[in-house]
């Protein structure tokens, strides 16, 4: 099994693990170079990505959440709690699609002055800190494969590297060892353990919410 494949595999066990006690607030971003261009998505549940900006904009409860004035909101609130930053310079992201839909929030967003074919991307994450659960999931596609990263509470920095294509901790240049694999490696234990405990108590056990 390739390390993508390893990656994915882990991320939804740990879904899986999670939600059978808490709910989990899970942030989606995945970036493509599509048109011509680069561009960021973004998904999220309506409740939490609404209920984060009324903690910052109480003047907007009862607003329609599909508005001009609450989507100026939300376009404000996601570009200030993700930055890519690209040679030095901040990257500009700009919306281009945005919809709230039933349960969940849908944007796009023009990503400029990224370059066709990037060295590295310096990619930040916030926002949804303060819930112990929150997930935020980064993903690069490049050609027809995906090269995904889940960023911690503790962790809200990663260097991605186009060239061999991989994900660095923190804002380093890249070095010849392999820096991903401790991080692979702890996933993969969860995966054991995970295993383990089906075969101890079955799946019923281990997904049954109180």
């Amino acid at each position: 099994m390739d390390r993508f494949k390893l990656l994915i595999s882990a991320v939804f066990v740990l879904f899986i693990l999670e939600s059978a006690a808490h709910t989990i607030v899970l942030s989606s971003y995945k970036l493509k170079n599509e048109n011509d261009g680069w561009t960021l998505h973004f998904q999220q549940k309506t409740r939490a990505l609404r209920d984060a900006i009324y903690a910052e904009r109480s003047d907007l409860k009862g607003v329609d959440l599909n508005s001009d004035v609450f989507l100026n909101a939300t376009s404000s609130f996601i570009t200030e709690h993700v930055m890519l930053q690209h040679k030095g310079t901040l990257l500009r992201l700009t919306p281009k699609l945005m919809k709230y839909d039933g349960l969940s929030f849908k944007g796009q967003f023009t990503v400029e002055g990224l370059e066709k074919d990037p060295d590295y991307l310096s990619i930040a994450t916030s926002g949804f800190d303060t819930h112990e659960h929150s997930m935020k999931i980064f993903s690069i596609s490049i050609g027809k494969e995906s090269y995904l990263y889940n960023f911690r509470l503790d962790q809200k920095q990663a260097l991605f590297s186009f060239g061999s294509k991989r994900y660095l901790l923190g804002d380093a240049e890249p070095s010849n060892d392999n820096q991903s694999w401790p991080y692979l490696a702890g996933l993969f234990a969860v995966l054991i353990i995970f295993a383990g405990t089906l075969n101890r108590f079955g799946p019923r056990a281990i997904l049954r919410v109180d």
